[in-house]
C-alpha cells in the first residue's frame, strides 16, 4: 500500500513537471511555496478526508515537504 502511494505521488509529480504549469501559482504573489507543494497539500487533504488541515499539515514532512505553511495560509 505504501509503495502505491509513493508511485502515485511520483506520477503526479512527473505529470506536473512535464506540463507547462508555472513554478509558482501567481506571478506577482509571494514565492514561498511552489505549485508542486500546494498540490501535494491539496492532494493529501483530499485523500485524508477525516483529518483537519492542521493534522494534515503535520504529515507533510513525511511526503518530502520541509517548508510547511501555517494552517491558515492560502
Amino acid at each position: 500500500m505504501k509503495g502505491d502511494k509513493k508511485r502515485l505521488l511520483k506520477k503526479l509529480h512527473k505529470l506536473i513537471t512535464g506540463s507547462r504549469v508555472p513554478r509558482f501559482l501567481h506571478h506577482f504573489g509571494p514565492k514561498k511555496y511552489t505549485t508542486w507543494q500546494h498540490l501535494k497539500c491539496v492532494f493529501l487533504k483530499r485523500k485524508l478526508k477525516e483529518l483537519s488541515w492542521r493534522d494534515s499539515l503535520e504529515l507533510l514532512p513525511y511526503f518530502g515537504i520541509t517548508k510547511i505553511p501555517h494552517h491558515d495560509a492560502d
